[in-house]
């Protein structure tokens, strides 16, 4: 189980890697952003990699290891 500091870490971590993948999403669908640019998919890949999409994967591997131990 993660320690309080990184569950809250986790969750918002979370929240906005939730919004901004739903956002990109919606507007990949409605043809707001093409999905074959190029352009677009690395823009979004910069996005959620500034909103922390690696130490959220961290966090989720290590309560996975800690699950698992």
């Amino acid at each position: 189980m993660p320690h309080q500091d990184q569950a809250a870490q986790e969750s918002e971590l979370k929240t906005n890697l939730k919004t901004e993948v739903n956002q990109s999403f919606a507007r990949f669908v409605t043809g707001q952003l093409d999905p074959n640019d190029d352009s677009a998919w690395n823009d979004f890949k910069d996005r959620v990699g500034k909103i922390g999409v690696k130490p959220y994967l961290d966090l989720q591997q290590a309560a996975y290891e800690t699950y698992n131990a």
